[in-house]
């Protein structure tokens, strides 16, 4: 469907207002944050209490390792913590959403239930990663686990279920209804188990389903937590590198690796496959536990054990450290370094005391981490989840269109004493018809941002026409930074 560009001009209006006195700000050029949540539990809990001064994080390059064993402790390098907090509730401390929505007003921060997403746990069941004769025992177990969810549910932690075979699939996005959850496993396809793509395909494919789910949860503050549900995960060296433990950490996803396993091997396939079935097992759940300690999480050996691998992801997410530093330009190589904790003598006393945290970071200059991790619109529009590193709200008033954008989330660069920096935006309104999904042409517009030191810029409103005579059921809106590409989408439905 095609819009006269005529009648679909858009217009723009920035606000700005005057903010009270403000910290000064301390920018580190060339460098990006790296933050750490560590979680410390003794025999009787979650250690609460402590201080920076109780924590020593080491940083060591790939160099510096010991080569035989990679997750062996190595510390050459302390790095200075200039990020320390302790978050002790579910609701975890971080930027706020962008506005509480007007009635009928939707957001890109804001879960199903209308709520702020904060620490969110995501189960991916991932059909494309676990072979066809698990099919009968994954489902059973699954649908066994959706059952359960519910119970103990603290009500705070937002759970989002999605299943991956060709594609990824949203059964539901965030909420704690645990009936909306259970009800989405009648959505589940489980003939996607053993999916038809194979080697580098299938690896395409998850990383790819990977990075969708991180960009859904990029402007999402708190701990973030994967609980990967499969047979075999795409993570090992003898696959090729591993770009997908890398996204994660990068993200700074902590991991639970749940194991489908083949618990009879069926006869036919004679004696020779059942040596190498288990020795692939051995391997798969060596590099689980490997995976899971090295991005903050923690492996479970069975689909019997879905549910405590949420129930430690939630918990987790209520009582961790959060420790940063900014490593010294110099350092930063383009490749994976580890990180080793070490905390004081009184905390190390502690009875039964476990640390648990991500022992790995790409040292990598913003942007140049791992390029293609950079979605371009038209990806956008075809995801099937939001995007959240830019913040956006948007309603429908008086067949206008009304976004708001949340112009903290960009990159501004200083200029004569001013802030400076621009934003595109792209609009396109859809409709199904017969099932198949009709748009209109994208209407794109790059927006200038200019305001002078001393002010705070709040948001941009951007209003835009409705189609006449079309009656689109979506409009679907993308967001993006021109300066490092970070963006934000938003579905909105139309009355």
């Amino acid at each position: 469907m095609r819009v006269p560009r005529s009648k679909s001009r858009v217009v723009f209006l920035l606000f700005a207002c005057f903010a009270a006195a403000q910290e000064p700000s301390v920018f580190h050029s060339g460098t990006r944050l790296v933050e750490v949540d560590v979680v410390v539990r003794d025999k009787y809990g979650p250690v609460k209490g402590l201080t920076k001064d109780d924590f020593a994080l080491f940083d060591c390059k790939w160099s510096e390792r010991n080569q035989y064993n990679s997750f062996a402790p190595c510390k050459v390098k302390r790095q200075p913590l200039e990020v320390f907090r302790e978050i002790d509730s579910a609701i975890s401390q971080g930027s706020a959403p962008l506005v509480t929505p007007r009635p009928g007003a939707v957001s890109n921060r804001v879960d199903s239930d209308g709520q702020p997403l904060a620490s969110p746990t995501v189960v991916l069941i991932d059909l494309l990663n676990t072979p066809f004769e698990l099919k009968g025992y994954a489902r059973d177990r699954i649908i066994h686990f959706m059952q359960k969810i519910g119970e103990g549910n603290s009500g705070k932690n937002r759970i989002a279920l999605y299943s991956l075979g060709r594609s990824l699939h949203v059964l539901q996005d965030f909420t704690d209804d645990p009936k909306k959850l259970i009800k989405a496993v009648a959505n589940v396809d489980f003939a996607e188990i053993g999916a038809d793509p194979y080697g580098d395909t299938r690896l395409d494919l998850t990383e790819d389903a990977v990075k969708t789910i991180i960009r859904h949860t990029a402007g999402v503050p708190g701990r973030k937590n994967l609980v990967w549900i499969a047979q075999d995960f795409p993570f090992d060296p003898l696959y090729r590198p591993p770009v997908v433990r890398n996204l994660l950490g990068q993200a700074n996803f902590a991991v639970y690796p749940v194991k489908v396993r083949l618990l009879v091997i069926p006869n036919i396939t004679g004696p020779t496959f059942h040596a190498s079935r288990a020795m692939r097992d051995l391997i798969v759940a060596e590099g689980m536990r490997k995976l899971g300690e090295s991005l903050g999480g923690t492996a479970f050996n069975d689909a019997e054990d879905a549910l405590d691998a949420v129930r430690t992801a939630e918990d987790d997410a209520k009582n961790y450290y959060v420790l940063g530093f900014y490593p010294a330009e110099k350092d930063l190589d383009g490749k994976t370094h580890q990180l080793t904790l070490d905390v004081s003598k009184r905390v190390a006393a502690k009875h039964d005391l476990v640390l648990t945290y991500r022992q790995e970071y790409l040292a990598s200059k913003p942007g140049s981490a791992i390029p293609d991790d950079r979605p371009s619109v038209e990806a956008i529009f075809s995801s099937p989840l939001n995007v959240t590193a830019i913040g956006l709200a948007a309603n429908v008033v008086a067949n206008q269109l009304q976004v708001s954008v949340n112009l903290g989330d960009l990159q501004l660069r200083q200029e004569n004493g001013r802030s400076v920096g621009s934003f595109q935006v792209v609009v396109r309104f859809e409709r199904k018809v017969d099932g198949i999904l009709k748009a209109t042409d994208p209407v794109t517009q790059t927006v200038p941002i200019s305001f002078a030191a001393g002010q705070v810029q709040d948001y941009g409103l951007v209003t835009q026409p409705i189609p006449p005579g079309m009656q689109p059921s979506t409009a679907h809106i993308v967001v993006q930074d021109t300066a490092n590409a970070a963006a934000g989408s938003l579905r909105v439905p139309i009355p």
